[in-house]
């Protein structure tokens, strides 16, 4: 658990209220206990490269490569992300998360760097063909 958080009165990954999990700090790690991080949870996304910036920040973090903020920090973030009907539906959002996740590693210390303008304009090809061909 994290020094100086208080025990939650409540469930750590469920409280029945929202479609997700509560209490993620970037979607990823657990603000009441950072040990625990739960890799994929958004939805509506493409799922390896966000595994694979999402693994990179973890492996940074738990390595002390970077260091998490302060509890309330990590709370506040993680609640500010839960407002409107679906607040782990992602889309086009991955883009701007993945990016995020390595700007709090630093690309330099990275392989991985941004998510390149060829793989977003990809991205946008198949969305704009699945509408035309599928309707949606």
């Amino acid at each position: 658990p994290v020094k100086g958080a208080p025990k939650p009165d409540h469930q750590l990954l469920s409280d029945g209220d929202i479609d997700g999990i509560p209490n993620l700090y970037k979607f990823l790690v657990l603000a009441y206990n950072p040990l625990l991080a739960i890799l994929g949870v958004p939805n509506k996304v493409v799922p390896f490269p966000m595994y694979e910036y999402q693994a990179t920040y973890l492996a940074h973090l738990y390595q002390r490569h970077i260091q998490l903020p302060p509890f309330d920090q990590m709370l506040d973030h993680a609640r500010s992300h839960l407002e409107g009907p679906r607040p782990f539906t992602m889309g086009f959002k991955q883009v701007a998360y993945m990016n995020d996740l390595i700007d709090c590693v630093g690309d330099h210390q990275s392989r991985l760097g941004h998510v390149p303008d060829h793989w977003v304009k990809s991205r946008l090809h198949c969305v704009e063909q699945r509408k035309q061909r599928l309707g949606y």
